[in-house]
């Protein structure tokens, strides 16, 4: 998906998304609208970055409408997901019992124009890698019913489902 074999990660903050979103209040402030970088690849010799996910704490869940299918497809994971040209989100519902909350998480997967790839493949192999980076931080999360996608989330609709 990145185009490149072998990674480079410098940039990559796992821990303080953990720490945000374990702090997360339901107010979200426009500063943390982007989120914090869990993944960050560039290649190995060095470079711009390629692929980039990016997780935040969200006060809404936006869903498919007649006026977003016509450029996303929608997949079935967490509470609404979605893949475009070079970018794919995911909005999972996060019950943490440590400590004791409810949140909304975003993951957003970022894919930069340099890979040239598009499509049906670009969207399934974002949708993939956006659900692996969400599965792996609600696990450490310890969250419960995210409803993420065990294996790889099934197109639904919009421009490449259902299938």
């Amino acid at each position: 998906m990145a185009g490149t074999e072998r990674f480079g990660e410098d940039g990559s903050e796992p821990e303080k998304v953990l720490a945000t979103l374990r702090a997360a209040d339901g107010e979200v402030r426009a500063f943390e609208s982007v989120g914090v970088p869990n993944c960050l690849l560039r290649p190995a010799a060095g470079g711009d970055q390629l692929v980039t996910v990016y997780f935040r704490e969200a006060v809404v869940i936006l869903k498919a409408n007649a006026e977003s299918e016509k450029t996303s497809t929608y997949y079935r994971t967490g509470a609404s997901a979605a893949s475009t040209d070079r970018v794919a989100s995911i909005y999972f519902h996060c019950r943490m019992t440590s400590p004791k909350k409810n949140v909304i998480v975003n993951a957003r997967l970022e894919r930069e124009s340099k890979v040239k790839l598009s499509g049906e493949e670009a969207a399934d192999n974002q949708m993939i890698v956006a659900n692996a980076a969400a599965k792996s931080v609600a696990q450490r999360l310890g969250c419960q019913g995210s409803g993420l996608s065990k294996g790889a989330p099934e197109a639904i609709s919009g421009v490449y489902g259902p299938r």
